[in-house]
């Protein structure tokens, strides 16, 4: 499953270490807009990780499943980037 989290971190420490994070897992997309393709549990591991950086009351964080249908209508314009994610072979 395809998943777009988007967020707004008000202090830039916080803000590197969550961007940090979704590094690891997804495509940047955005400043603050990841696109991941992994499954449901491993999304609630990645969003587990991220809210030990985020506080509460300041700061937000947005997860949106997308499926394989409404992903492959993305449209885009301009230089923004296409979302391809590499296929992996397991020998």
């Amino acid at each position: 499953m395809k998943y777009l989290i988007c967020y707004d971190i008000c202090h830039p420490k916080r803000l590197s270490k969550v961007a940090k994070v979704l590094e690891e897992y997804g495509i940047r997309a955005q400043r603050s807009f990841f696109c991941l393709d992994v499954s449901e549990e491993r999304c609630n591991q990645i969003l587990k990780l991220v809210s030990l950086h985020i506080k509460q009351r300041e700061d937000s964080l947005s997860c949106y499943p997308i499926c394989d249908k409404c992903f492959g209508k993305i449209q885009t314009a301009g230089k923004n980037q296409t979302f391809l994610f590499p296929e992996y072979l397991v020998l």
